[in-house]
Order: structure tokens, then C-alpha cells, then sequence
């Protein structure tokens, strides 16, 4: 009898541990929103020397947007398109306004460089940065400054990449990036990239853009971009080498 008693208990832990286990959700790991273009480095040379992005983690961009929040979409993009680099000894640099582990948050902070750029630093700096801060009165006019003031330190051209909503962009802003090509000219070209299309957004970009600084705008809406990653890459990183054909084999004697 014992054992029988012993059975039935040892049988229901078991159906009792098999239905738990099917009630629990099982984590899916989180997939990309963006995939990155495979480039072969070979294939290419330098067009710019240095590069900076400026990353807008204001407050406006932890709404939600196309079903993520406006930071996780950008932050996705951002992770596409650092993989998409090649490493050609560029100089490479990342501002936001930011909280990350170690530093309180601030209005607008230097998160990666400017150093030779690598692949993985520049993906240790995004994954470090944890959210939008609270402050909805930044300005974006404060990293374009920071950023001015960080070219006098440069040689050659600079690709400043700014990544925002448009959502915090105002007449400082604007009046900074003017500041920064009435400074350096074609030595530094500006490539504004919106997330979403807020019309206030649409509107304040639009009027960054036209400003004049060499460049060209792109818009990311409901997780589309008006480039792919490889094409963007290309345009503004990168020159193609015209490779000789191979010499054809020798014919048997």
C-alpha cells in the first residue's frame, strides 16, 4: 500500500512540474530591428578621417513609435550601422545626453572617444547608454558645439552622423550647426537622421538640414530607411577601389 500511495505521489509532482513548466512563457531573445550590410573592407579606402555621432536620448525619445520606443529603435540602428563600418582607420566618436552605469545623468556627454575607431568599442559605448534621460529641455546645441570644439583637434574631413526625432531640435540648434560650417566649411558634412514623423519633428530637421552644410538627410519610418545600411555606409564612409582584373591563367605548354 505504501507503495502504491508512493507512485501516485511521485506521478502527481511530476504532472504537477510538466504544467508549470508549460505555463511558464519562455524568453525569446530579442531579435534586431535593423540588420547590417556585410562589406568587404578590401574593396574599399577612407573617404572621411573622422566621424562623430551625435545620439539624441532626450525625453521625447522614450515614446513610443512603430511599437518600440523611439530609443530602442534608434539604438538598433545605430548597432546595424556601427557593424556595417568597415575598420579603416578612421577616428571615431559618439555624444548623447545620457545615464549610463557609471555617470549620473547628464546634458550631453563624450560616451566613445574621439579614438581609432573599433567595431566592438563603438558597440560597448551604445550598450552602455540606458535609456532617455528625464530633462525634456536639452538641446542638441550643446553636443554640436562640444563637437566643433573637437574638431579643432582634427585633420581632414569629419562625417557628423546626428540621430533624433527632431522633437528637441530649436533655434540654438540650429544656429550651432550653422556655426559649425561657417567654421570648417566641407571639412565636416552633416548627415541628420530622423526617427519617425512627428510634424514637428519633420519640420525641425528640415530645418537643420537647411542650414547648407554639405551632407545629405535620411529618414527611418515605421522601421524603413530611405537607405540601406550598405548604401549608407558607402556614401558617406567609403570610396570603392577599381581593383585590376586577374591575370589569366598560363596555358599548358
Amino acid at each position: 500500500i505504501m507503495e502504491i500511495y508512493f507512485v501516485r505521489a511521485l506521478y502527481f509532482i511530476l504532472v504537477i512540474t510538466l504544467l508549470l513548466g508549460c505555463a511558464t512563457p519562455q524568453l525569446q531573445p530579442t531579435r534586431p530591428l535593423f540588420s547590417p550590410s556585410n562589406l568587404d573592407a578590401d574593396h574599399y579606402q577612407p573617404k572621411v578621417d573622422n566621424f562623430v555621432v551625435i545620439w539624441d536620448t532626450s525625453s521625447s525619445m522614450a515614446d513610443e513609435y512603430s511599437g518600440y520606443t523611439k530609443f530602442r529603435i534608434s539604438q538598433d540602428y545605430l548597432s546595424a550601422l556601427n557593424q556595417t563600418i568597415p575598420e579603416l582607420g578612421y577616428n571615431g566618436a559618439l555624444r548623447s545626453f545620457v545615464k549610463v552605469k557609471s555617470v549620473s545623468e547628464k546634458s550631453n556627454l563624450l560616451v566613445y572617444g574621439p579614438t581609432k575607431y573599433s567595431t566592438a568599442g563603438f558597440e560597448l559605448a551604445l550598450k552602455d547608454v540606458k535609456g532617455p534621460i528625464k530633462d525634456g529641455s536639452v538641446s542638441l546645441a550643446k553636443s554640436i558645439d562640444a563637437t566643433g570644439e573637437d574638431l579643432k583637434a582634427t585633420q581632414g574631413t569629419t562625417a557628423i552622423i546626428v540621430l533624433s526625432d527632431g522633437m528637441n531640435i530649436d533655434q540654438a540648434t540650429v544656429d550651432a550647426v550653422q556655426n559649425l560650417k561657417d567654421r570648417f566649411g566641407d571639412r565636416a558634412c552633416l548627415y541628420p537622421i530622423r526617427i519617425g514623423k512627428d510634424p514637428a519633428g519633420v519640420k525641425n530637421m528640415e530645418r537643420m538640414t537647411a542650414t547648407g552644410a554639405c551632407g545629405f538627410p535620411v529618414v527611418v519610418v515605421d522601421r524603413k530607411t530611405t537607405y540601406s545600411m550598405g548604401d549608407l555606409v558607402e556614401d558617406i564612409f567609403l570610396v570603392e577601389i577599381d581593383k585590376p582584373a586577374p591575370e589569366p591563367l598560363a596555358k599548358p605548354i
